[in-house]
């Protein structure tokens, strides 16, 4: 339904009630109104006559009443008749008989008047008269009214059309073809200016917008057309980006992720077709004093040279990798043991030969290198990645600058052995969840009740197939080795995070979860945790990082960062084993903790060996006034725990206080 119709509906509704009021109402009330005042004229007259008629009737000068009555139907259009008779019934006026058939018509009208003066009527008087012709032009009039009355009404209804079709449709549907063209990309259409009306303004609006499309339009294309004449360069920076997610970009070579994917190629390979290929983990020796003189734009420049130096001792089709930092891993196809082995003192040799020169000092590097023969009896990847980290270790503690080569017999490489078999098991507790969390309470030292709130540190354990609890001691070190702790402080914080949702713990406390060195150097563990805190609605201040010192001390760069980042959400952290470093005090400036954990080496003699004493007592003072909260760990006995409240010493953690047990035990 168009809007020219939405509005002449109500118009053409309100005139259909008019029109019927007017014709069916004050038209036929108008008509009975002109009648009834014809009537009431007539009455009025024939009253009149009628009292003139009494002196003369009380005179008897009858002569003078018929010139009366004479007047009297002179002045009374289309009468019929006029009788005066006598109070008996005697006919004084006319003498004639009446005509009852002119009497018979609907439009006679017959008026009866008594005359008389204070006694009885002298006469009666009665007037016949016809009220067709006055009805007759009282229809004419009426139908002359409703001619007129349709004619104004019609006139009326076409002004109210030609108004909406020029004041509100025509202007509309200007708009609205506008708008089709500028939909269509023709920003060319123009609207007339409209009077300071709502149409006017729509009009006004309608060109802003055309104008805001328009300016937008034009850089929309700008913008496409820039677009495409990057283009080509997006498909060089995708290539780019392909190539950089394979390869090292300081060497060019590919990387450690690339270099696992073609050596479990060359396993399957081995183990389908029963062959022999070779890998080769070398460790450059002396690498770390270039770095630490002449800085790491001198270290760049060296592995950049190395690298040309080991690709000119190896065949073409070798894969030459770096690992990270300044190891490196070589996959030779098809290559057996002694070829192997030659291979690798050729670049022992080259890189042993080769003088690196930067500004005024001179530098000669060497490497050691580990080699393992890849065949059918290896079951993954990571076993040959071991054993050949194995091997180049025992290279290392015999010299550096030599080859030595994996074997089963080899005792020193089976006592290895026994340390790299921890990565198979922990990647398969990892993915089995075999790891379960302890808990060890941390006491408030002048608390009288410390019911209403919980402080606990998470301990992570293995359990084993058989039930056996395994204490970290025995697979932490392997864990860090080899590159998996990072996954086990992810683990411990799931976990944890997800026993804080657990109904069971009510009772309001804080989990302190310990990090490694490698966790907190990690951009993908801290976006990790942010993201897990944000998502799971945490109050950070249930949670508090436990961070050594010497793994802080070495990524300072990085602890700085994780500590200021997770500080936003609320998170707490506590600087643990404090005071084994030998710069303790320097870097407690540095990092912006909330708790300082005492060496436990101090604490345990504290009551025996006065420098301990001095040494806890100096470092809480030193926390008090920086308002740090202090932790004393292996907390023993008693006395202990004494000398602590005697220092001052906020909080104490040890087997006295708690041993540790599982975690839902604690609360």
């Amino acid at each position: 339904m168009t809007l020219r119709i939405k509005l002449l509906l109500p118009l053409l509704g309100f005139s259909a009630l008019l029109a019927s009021y007017i014709l069916f109402g004050w038209l036929p009330e108008f008509t009975n109104r002109m009648e009834a005042t014809e009537r009431e004229n007539t009455k009025a007259h024939l009253i009149t006559v009628s009292e003139g008629l009494v002196p003369l009737l009380l005179e008897e000068q009858i002569a003078n009443v018929y010139e009366n009555l004479d007047a009297l139907l002179k002045h009374t259009p289309n009468w019929k008749y006029l009788q005066l008779s006598s109070p008996d019934g005697l006919r004084i006026y006319p003498l004639s008989p009446v005509d009852n058939k002119a009497l018979k018509s609907s439009d006679i009208e017959v008026i009866s008047r008594p005359i008389g003066f204070l006694g009885p009527p002298l006469a009666y008087l009665e007037l016949a008269y016809d009220l067709g012709p006055a009805r007759q032009e009282i229809a004419e009039l009426s139908h002359r009214l409703q001619i007129v009355f349709i004619a104004l009404l019609v006139a009326f209804l076409g002004a109210i059309i030609v108004t909406l079709e020029l004041l509100v449709s025509r202007p509309l549907s200007g708009v609205g073809k506008a708008a089709d063209a500028v939909a269509r990309g023709q920003f060319s259409s123009e609207l007339p200016t409209f009077n300071d009306d709502e149409i006017g303004n729509l009009a006004r609006r309608f060109h802003a917008m055309r104008k805001a499309l328009q300016e937008h339009h034009k850089q929309l294309l700008n913008e496409i057309s820039a677009h495409l004449e990057t283009s080509e360069a997006l498909a060089r920076e995708k290539e780019q980006a392909a190539h950089q997610a394979s390869h090292d970009p300081l060497t060019g070579l590919i990387n450690r992720r690339e270099f696992e994917l073609r050596l479990e190629q060359s396993l399957t390979l081995a183990t389908r077709e029963s062959g022999q290929h070779a890998l080769l983990y070398i460790d450059l020796d002396q690498f770390k004093v270039v770095n630490d003189t002449c800085g790491h734009i001198a270290g760049d420049a060296l592995l950049q040279q190395l690298r040309k130096i080991m690709l000119d001792q190896i065949r073409q089709g070798d894969t030459l990798a770096r690992l990270g930092g300044d190891e490196f891993g070589l996959l030779l196809m098809h290559c057996e043991l002694p070829s192997a082995e030659k291979i690798a003192n050729k670049l022992i040799g080259a890189i042993r030969e080769y003088r690196f020169n930067w500004e005024e000092d001179s530098f000669t590097v060497g490497a050691s290198i580990g080699l393992v023969a890849i065949d059918n009896h290896w079951n993954d990847k990571n076993q040959i990645l071991s054993a050949a980290d194995s091997a180049c270790y025992m290279a290392k503690e015999a010299g550096r600058n030599q080859v030595r080569a994996y074997k089963e017999s080899d005792q020193e490489l089976v006592a290895r052995k026994g340390e790299m078999m921890w990565i198979s098991r922990l990647v398969t507790a990892l993915q089995e969840n075999h790891f379960i969390l302890y808990g060890q309470r941390i006491h408030k030292i002048n608390a009288d009740n410390e019911a209403s709130f919980k402080h606990i540190e998470a301990l992570v354990r293995l359990q084993t197939n058989e039930g056996d609890i395994v204490p970290p001691g025995a697979f932490i070190p392997a864990a860090e080795r080899f590159n998996l702790i990072s996954q086990i402080d992810r683990w411990v914080f799931d976990k944890s995070i997800e026993l804080l949702h657990d109904s069971a713990f009510d009772t309001p406390m804080e989990l302190s979860i310990n990090l490694s060195g490698v966790s907190i150097s990690s951009p993908g563990f801290l976006l990790h945790v942010e993201q897990t805190i944000q998502e799971e609605g945490l109050n950070g201040h249930r949670i508090c990082f436990e961070i050594t010192e010497s793994s802080a001390i070495r990524n300072l760069e990085a602890a700085t960062n994780f500590i200021q980042r997770l500080t936003y959400l609320g998170c707490l952290f506590a600087l643990d084993d404090f005071g084994s470093g030998m710069s303790s005090f320097q870097y407690l400036k540095a990092l912006h903790v909330d708790y300082v954990k005492i060496d436990g080496a101090f604490v345990r003699d504290i009551t025996l060996d006065p420098t301990d004493y001095a040494m806890v007592k100096a470092i809480n003072d030193v926390a008090t006034s920086m308002k740090l909260i202090t932790i004393a760990e292996y907390v023993e006995n008693e006395a202990t725990l004494h000398a602590l409240k005697e220092i001052g010493v906020d909080y104490a953690q040890g087997y006295y206080i708690g041993m540790p047990c599982p975690l839902d035990e604690c609360l």
